[in-house]
């Protein structure tokens, strides 16, 4: 079974959280992950988690709640993702910035990413703001369980692997906000959803019929053709009668086809016509 494009995207989305996920679980349980030293050893993750100390249990809540908190910006960022991938699409072929218009003929789409946006930008807020006690408690409490520069480099790098995860996110929230469009959370490449999904574009049609431009030529040339019967049948007509003057005669096309471009055809092929008709221009002018 083939996937539509919309779901490819909501797998490859649904891929990177599972990744994501382990930076998530390294990053906020600091006090179980980094080592650190009992006595004359290396502590397991048993002993970083049973050791009865006050600092030791008020970082593992801190742990705890912060996991809790980032888990639940990323259950926003996967819920706006999947909300970009339904109501909105990205198109190469289209500029960045051409949602700013089009979305202005679907009002309620433009104000449920609004509010999308906002949501995901304070969501990320909050996390942020648990992290960052988180990372100074659980500091504080590795430090005290000093086990050399194996505890620094891992505490360092589970760190980052948070911290650059909210930076980018961070930066995706605010420019979506402040410009009014939808950037992706998950895109290994910074883009934009710049249109709306084909499943909730209006649907436009032409409300009048183009007549081809064939038959134009063709009732353009019969009126010719009996114009000229007409005219050199009737000997009381001047012989000086010119060429626009016979043009005036003519019907007006734009009455009977919609497309008034084909009006001036009539003049582009006049020659052309009254050759095929056999109309002596001597006897028009």
């Amino acid at each position: 079974m083939k996937l539509s494009v919309d779901n490819q995207q909501k797998l490859i989305a649904t891929l990177i959280m599972i990744l994501e996920f382990y930076k998530v679980m390294m990053g906020t349980f600091l006090v179980i992950f980094v080592p650190q030293k009992c006595n004359n050893h290396v502590c397991s993750l048993s002993d970083n988690v049973t050791r009865d100390t006050l600092i030791n249990k008020v970082s593992l809540f801190s742990n705890f709640t912060t996991f809790i908190a980032v888990l639940a910006f990323y259950g926003i960022e996967i819920k706006r993702e999947n909300w970009c991938i339904n109501y909105l699409d990205i198109d190469p072929d289209k500029s960045n910035n051409f949602l700013d218009d089009e979305i202005e003929d679907y009002p309620i789409i433009k104000t449920d990413m609004l509010n999308i946006n906002k949501t995901y930008l304070n969501t990320l807020y909050i996390s942020s703001g648990f992290l960052i006690i988180n990372i100074g408690l659980s500091s504080v409490t590795i430090a005290n369980n000093y086990a050399g520069s194996n505890t620094l480099t891992s505490l360092i790098s589970f760190i980052l692997l948070i911290t650059i995860k909210l930076y980018s996110a961070y930066n995706v929230g605010v420019r979506s906000v402040q410009e009014e469009r939808a950037f992706s959370g998950y895109m290994t490449i910074a883009r934009t959803y710049n249109t709306i999904d084909e499943d909730y574009r209006i649907q436009t049609s032409e409300s009048s019929e183009v007549r081809p431009r064939s038959n134009a030529i063709w009732s353009t040339n019969c009126n010719i053709h009996n114009l000229s019967n007409t005219h050199n049948k009737d000997n009381s007509v001047s012989d000086q009668k010119s060429l626009p003057e016979t043009l005036e005669a003519l019907p007006v096309l734009s009455d009977t086809v919609s497309d008034t471009t084909l009006a001036n055809n009539i003049e582009d092929n006049f020659d052309d016509i009254v050759t095929t008709n056999k109309i002596e221009l001597t006897n028009l002018n």
